[in-house]
């Protein structure tokens, strides 16, 4: 529940209180302290993920992914869509998308989660809706239906030419090879963001 409900306290406590718990989604996240107040009342160490739903959160997403406690943004598209009144095509939501992965990215935070594609989207919905987070920079994406999961993570993970590309890439810099053109440099951070991503897909060493 969000910190400005009733809910929240009693939330918050019995969390506290679970066992095995790997982490703790913050909804309707609009100010840092929120995510420092209830990270502070969880047992040490517990990810929370601030869920950004408003126009609030998104002007403030760089303070909020700054603060302690903040594991990683994630992006509540309903929600957000309802509070500024825009549609859900991908150039209405462009900006807060983006807003929220540069503040990760300053927050030195993994990137950031996207909002969910409807429970009941086809195969076709779902893989352009993964197209869409991928290219805005996003990581992982929320879901809806557990049905949807395994298509999700196959069109976050990198492709195999993607792979290969960045393995290529990355082997020639470690070897030494010159730096070449002023394109250089972009294309390997490129290339270590793919590493790093499909290494949390347990695929960069498989």
């Amino acid at each position: 529940s969000p910190t400005t409900t009733e809910h929240w306290e009693d939330d918050v406590a019995a969390l506290s209180r679970a066992e095995g718990l790997r982490g703790v989604m913050l909804a309707e996240t609009e100010r840092p302290e929120q995510v420092t107040y209830t990270a502070m009342r969880l047992r040490a160490g517990t990810p929370v993920i601030a869920l950004v739903e408003s126009a609030l959160g998104v002007e403030n997403a760089t303070q909020i992914a700054s603060a302690p406690g903040t594991f990683r943004l994630a992006f509540g598209t309903n929600d957000f869509r309802k509070d500024v009144g825009v549609s859900a095509e991908p150039m209405a939501l462009a900006y807060a998308r983006s807003r929220l992965v540069i503040a990760s990215r300053v927050g030195g935070l993994p990137g950031a989660i996207d909002g969910p594609t409807a429970a009941d989207a086809d195969t076709a919905a779902i893989d352009a809706a993964c197209q869409v987070t991928a290219d805005m920079g996003m990581t992982g994406k929320l879901s809806l239906n557990r049905a949807q999961v395994e298509q999700v993570n196959q069109g976050l993970s990198p492709s195999e030419d993607e792979l290969r590309w960045a393995r290529e890439l990355i082997e020639a810099h470690e070897s030494g090879a010159s730096i070449g053109d002023g394109s250089y440099l972009p294309r390997l951070a490129r290339a270590q963001k793919i590493a790093s991503l499909a290494d949390s897909y347990g695929l960069w060493n498989a």
